[in-house]
C-alpha cells in the first residue's frame, strides 16, 4: 500500500514538472498504479460503463451547453 502511493505521487509530481498537462498526468498514473495493482484482471468495466452513462444523463451537465447554445442564438 504504501509503494503504490509512493509511486503515486512521485510520478505524479514528475509528470507535473515535466509539464504535462493535468489530466493526462492523473490518467497516465492512475494507470501506472492500475497495472501495479494485479492489472485490469480485476478491474469491472461493467461498473465502470455503468458510471460513465449514469453521470452523462444528468440534467444539471445537459443544462450547461444548452444554455450557452440558447444566448447565442
Amino acid at each position: 500500500m504504501a509503494l503504490k502511493l509512493f509511486v503515486f505521487v512521485v510520478l505524479l509530481i514528475l509528470l507535473f514538472c515535466l509539464g504535462f498537462g493535468v489530466p493526462y498526468a492523473i490518467g497516465t498514473v492512475c494507470m501506472v498504479v492500475l497495472v501495479m495493482n494485479n492489472g485490469f484482471a480485476d478491474f469491472p468495466f461493467h461498473t465502470l460503463a455503468q458510471k460513465v452513462v449514469n453521470s452523462g444523463n444528468s440534467f444539471v451537465l445537459m443544462a450547461i451547453p444548452f444554455s450557452c447554445w440558447l444566448e447565442s442564438s
